[in-house]
């Protein structure tokens, strides 16, 4: 009897695992060849949370520094999510990429540049550039 009043705890705790992992949300995973940048924008003007941080030695980590400008090199990837205060297209022109940012919802992008050169990140909707993605040997 108790072999299987165990048995049938040690079921109902799988399951119960197994629902919680099939809802929580994956890990953010960074790679050596990825970076996260973070940047806030409202139709007049942008913000961000912190400075750059120094890049590591094979990958970019950087938050949009003050002059506006992400730094990588050819064929790494960025991951670039674009917050705004209100809603908002985001667009990389040179790409033809757009994505909608709201409040909560950021335009995320996740992209690798396999040539050299400046990319403006662009705010749609005011007409203005959010920053630039500068990709250099």
């Amino acid at each position: 009897m108790i072999p299987r009043r165990l048995l049938t705890v040690m079921l109902l705790l799988l399951v119960g695992l197994v629902i919680a992992s099939a809802v929580a949300p994956p890990p953010e995973r960074r790679g050596q060849d990825s970076a996260r940048t973070s940047t806030s924008t409202t139709p007049a003007t942008t913000s961000t949370a912190e400075p750059e941080r120094p890049a590591a030695p094979s990958g970019v980590d950087a938050v949009l520094p003050a002059d506006g400008t992400v730094r990588a090199r050819p064929g790494q990837a960025i991951e670039l999510d674009v917050t705004s205060k209100q809603p908002a297209t985001i667009e990389i022109p040179e790409l033809g990429a757009m994505q909608p940012a709201a409040p909560g919802a950021p335009a995320q992008f996740v992209v690798a540049f396999d040539e050299a050169g400046r990319y403006d990140v662009r705010d749609v909707d005011a007409d203005t550039s959010v920053g630039t993605v500068e990709i250099g040997e």
